[in-house]
């Protein structure tokens, strides 16, 4: 393969973009699979393996995560990088630049079916060392995986559903269609807009959120916090010592705060701690310029979360 993706990762609440598709194509057999889902450390993920090895794997399940990936150790030890692929360029929080390796297509073996996919090489410990992980974590399953599928992400209900077929939502009342629009580009094609309305005080306030099952805690830029009336010196910010990391380790600035409610249709939690700060993501995203957030497991993790194949439609609760 000789493309260079785009490909960008924060690490605490992580999310990847790749400019191309891979075009690989979907399970076959059964339509629909449905594979256990459990929290781990601060992470929702799933068992897998590799086919032909017998190595157990634990990947962080990450709607926005443009590729998948393995640990760039298991990676080497298992002799499965694509010698004959260009190297991938990445792009980090931070704005530091990276290049990482494609490893060879795989077939991932989960709940007794076999899905395929071509990961690209990352170094997992980092996600153990979020937030007190446990740092045991394989890989990702991004959404160069998710989005051929009909998704049913339930945590209270322990199970991650791929169904092959499509249906109309019908039993998922609380919907929107995807903000980011049928004609979103490429490296957006297998993300997931909706819109918020969050509360700091008593000021709820329309913002985008992007729904990232990879990212360990929700995040909101300070567009977003100013239009709930927040002060930048109210006295209840509290600085976050080790800020937000991107895939170098660069820090960025960032605090915590907790929001009275956050709200996605009749789907509510309440008394949210979340991050705040201006990631270069977001300008990534097209939202630097909007009350933006990424919504992620901390939030995610109280309610099914339904996606419709190719990402048009979305559900929480």
């Amino acid at each position: 393969m000789n493309t260079t993706p785009n490909f960008r990762r924060w690490t605490g609440a992580t999310l990847m973009m790749v400019a191309s598709g891979l075009g690989l194509s979907t399970a076959a057999g059964a339509a629909s699979h449905q594979i256990p889902l459990r929290m781990v450390g601060n992470y929702a993920v799933v068992n897998a393996r590799i086919a032909g090895h017998d190595q157990p794997l634990r990947l962080i399940v990450d709607t926005a995560a443009g590729a998948s990936a393995l640990d760039s150790q298991l990676i080497e030890k298992l002799e499965l990088i694509d010698a004959s692929a260009q190297q991938a360029h990445v792009s980090g929080a931070s704005g530091s630049a990276h290049s990482v390796q494609f490893a060879r297509q795989l077939e991932i073996e989960m709940a007794g079916s076999s899905f395929a996919i071509r990961p690209l090489a990352t170094d997992m410990s980092r996600f153990g060392q979020a937030h007190g992980g446990s740092g045991d974590y394989d890989g990702i399953l991004g959404n160069d995986l998710l989005r051929r599928y009909e998704v049913t992400f339930d945590v209270p209900g322990g199970a991650l559903t791929l169904s092959e077929g499509e249906s109309d939502g019908a039993a998922h009342p609380i919907c929107q269609a995807n903000g980011f629009g049928a004609a979103r580009p490429a490296h957006l094609s297998g993300f997931a807009l909706v819109e918020l309305m969050a509360t700091a005080d008593n000021q709820p306030a329309a913002v985008e959120a992007v729904v990232d099952t990879g990212a360990a805690q929700t995040l909101f830029n300070w567009r977003a916090m100013d239009s709930m009336g927040l002060d930048r010196d109210d006295m209840r910010l509290r600085d976050r010592a080790e800020g937000t990391r991107g895939f170098g380790g660069q820090r960025v600035d960032s605090q915590l705060f907790t929001l009275s409610q956050v709200r996605f249709l009749d789907w509510a939690v309440n008394d949210l701690e979340v991050r705040i700060s201006d990631l270069p993501v977001f300008q990534a995203l097209g939202l630097a310029e909007k009350p933006a957030v990424i919504l992620g497991i901390d939030a995610l993790q109280r309610a099914p979360l339904w996606i419709s194949k190719g990402v048009e439609r979305i559900c929480i609760g």
